[in-house]
């Protein structure tokens, strides 16, 4: 697998370009992704259908930074805003990202060396990490989120990953093939209304990307094994910030001494 299209589609497009970020995204980054890839059912299984609107709140997530400007998770494809195509260094007008990571009470996150001398580590049944998308809006008439991306390792070497979109009032867990198209008006802090045309990216290309980008890949022995991208061992920041900020809202370290 060359890395090179993905790279290119997804971070090295112009203005100029915008408008050939979809053929570029479709054809070096996710038709790279479907190789070797499970069907949603599989993917998702072991996520409940629904989560309440307040799902991170209630359980007490924790934001982490990432460690790496790139590469970085697109957040759709084809992207317009008011009819006129969108670079990725525009889509913050619009959308706002947070990471984060929980792990179930009492539990902790253990740590060994591989046999090159690298950290691995060892996530306690139901850790929870979580890619947050939501609007910049002000209509407070719809939901602010726009997706909730999760990896949450539902056996001992198996994580589910699963989109969730609001609807009636909850989380629902996505099941759509392909591309989803979608449109929508945001009322941005400031500034007029944004009419905004988009396609959710496929649910299989989280799991995909994770395998094939991750800092980390060398924790996961096969693709059917891949877990998280950024909360790895080589992101200083889940140690430094994350786990003291984690103590403090659960009372308990989330890493064995």
């Amino acid at each position: 697998m060359k890395l090179l299209p993905i790279f290119l589609a997804l971070f090295l497009v112009s203005p100029a370009d915008a408008q050939s970020l979809d053929e570029m995204m479709q054809v070096g980054f996710f038709h790279a992704l479907e190789e070797g890839t499970v069907v949603q059912g599989e993917l998702s299984q072991g996520l409940p259908e629904t989560l309440a609107t307040d799902y991170l709140e209630r359980e007490k997530f924790v934001p982490f930074d990432l460690f790496r400007e790139a590469p970085r998770a697109p957040l759709a494809v084809q992207v317009f805003f008011n009819g006129e195509p969108v670079n990725a260094r525009d889509m913050h007008k619009v959308f706002a990202e947070a990471f984060l990571a929980h792990i179930p009470g009492n539990t902790r996150i253990t740590e060994s060396l591989d046999a090159h001398g690298r950290a691995v580590w060892h996530y306690p049944l139901n850790t929870a990490v979580v890619h947050f998308v939501t609007l910049k809006n002000r209509d407070t008439s719809m939901s602010n989120i726009f997706e909730l991306r999760i990896a949450k390792k539902v056996e001992d070497r198996r994580w589910a990953f699963g989109v969730y979109r609001p609807q009636d009032g909850q989380l629902r867990l996505q099941h759509y093939g392909g591309f989803l198209q979608n449109q929508f008006t945001v009322l941005p802090p400031e500034g007029k209304p944004i009419e905004v045309r988009l396609k959710h990216i496929p649910l299989n290309s989280c799991k995909n990307c994770h395998a094939r980008t991750s800092a980390a890949r060398y924790q996961y022995p096969s693709f059917e094994e891949t877990g998280p991208c950024e909360f790895t061992p080589p992101n200083p920041h889940v140690r430094a910030s994350w786990a003291p900020a984690f103590e403090r809202a659960h009372g308990f370290s989330p890493f064995a001494q």
